[in-house]
């Protein structure tokens, strides 16, 4: 529901690994608020906070109870963060910019749920969106940040989804109609690889019929130009992602292909819904890490 971050009291040492493993010991965190006019701020979540003074009996259970805090403090709710990534200046280690993949929620506006906020604007955001901030001076630590939304998914040229707003920003070229943003990296060139999760209840169906298969997609971050890289098999998430420092060889997890709509695999009938990646003589489908490369030889991302 939140996005938060932890400000360790220890900087990372490089080679001191007996100091490495105690830089989470120790250190303050912070929630995410979002404010109208693209500017932020992040909150301590800090027992002596005016908002949570007497609602918590120590500072462990405010860490415990995070979200319930979160409440308190007045942070910004989010349809359903799932990864972040950074971009770095590579050689400053400026932060350029943090992106977080919002899967979707269209729960806001029922009677247990607040309504829409600035960074998370949609009622009904059955297709998700990625926001991106910048903490003030490209530094990690500070308090204060400016925010937009990088993509709101959608279709661009689906006139039922244009009818509900729900239409992917038009910037840049190529294909970009994807819903429900889940893996995020951003590798050391610039370009955002996005992984998609569209829930297997929806998938081909409904508010989803023209998507397909949950794919892996290449964005410019300049110019928000978007190509489809690569699409899993039925019933699939693509999720995990890593490249060679020579972009070479790309590794990217295919999770539970398959999948039926229900979510489950029949044990008596595990070729179903799929036979990926050995086929039927293999007796089932089965997750798997794939490794991509250029065919001759480049590159991922060379003609």
């Amino acid at each position: 529901e939140y996005i938060y971050k932890f400000v360790s009291k220890c900087k990372f040492i490089p080679g001191n690994q007996d100091h490495n493993w105690k830089i989470l010991d120790d250190g303050q965190l912070f929630v995410a608020r979002f404010d109208e006019g693209f500017a932020g701020r992040w909150i301590e979540l800090d027992q002596r906070h005016s908002k949570l003074v007497g609602e918590f009996d120590d500072q462990a259970e405010v860490l415990i109870f995070a979200r319930r805090a979160a409440d308190l403090v007045g942070a910004s709710s989010c349809d359903r963060p799932e990864w972040i990534t950074v971009d770095q200046d590579p050689s400053t280690k400026k932060l350029r910019h943090a992106y977080a993949s919002l899967t979707n929620n269209n729960k806001r506006g029922t009677p247990d749920l607040e309504g829409p906020n600035p960074a998370n604007p949609r009622v009904n955001n059955i297709y998700g969106h990625i926001l991106r901030w910048r903490d003030a001076g490209g530094d990690p630590t500070a308090t204060t940040l400016r925010w937009d939304i990088f993509v709101t998914c959608g279709y661009r040229m689906h006139p039922v989804a244009a009818q509900r707003g729900n239409i992917v920003d038009a910037n840049g070229a190529g294909e970009q109609d994807y819903g429900s943003p889940d893996g995020l990296w951003m590798d050391p060139r610039g370009i955002l690889w996005v992984e998609s999760d569209v829930s297997n209840s929806v998938l081909d169906d409904a508010d989803y019929v023209k998507f397909g298969n949950n794919p892996l997609l290449a964005v410019d971050k300049s110019t928000g130009e978007t190509r489809r890289f690569m699409v899993g098999p039925r019933g699939c998430e693509i999720t995990g992602i890593a490249m060679t420092p020579d972009y070479k060889t790309m590794f990217v997890n295919v999770q539970h292909p398959g999948q039926s709509p229900d979510g489950f695999i029949d044990p008596a009938r595990p070729l179903e819904d799929g036979a990926w990646p050995n086929g039927a003589h293999d007796g089932r489908t089965r997750s798997a890490t794939v490794a991509v490369s250029h065919r001759r030889g480049l590159p991922i991302g060379s003609a």
